[in-house]
């Protein structure tokens, strides 16, 4: 798993927790749902036969 984000997205995610900081646990709760899809689908290329 590669993860590419630039300086500007973690400045402006940081800026938002500390506006917002009952967001964070938004946030978590989107990327536990969005990581948990992106591991139950089935890759291209790992079908066993």
């Amino acid at each position: 798993m590669n993860l590419d984000i630039s300086v500007t997205e973690v400045v402006e995610i940081f800026k938002e927790i500390q506006e917002q900081p009952e967001k964070l646990f938004e946030m978590i709760r989107f990327d536990i749902r969005e990581t948990a899809c992106l591991c139950a689908s089935p890759r291209r290329g790992d079908q066993t036969q």
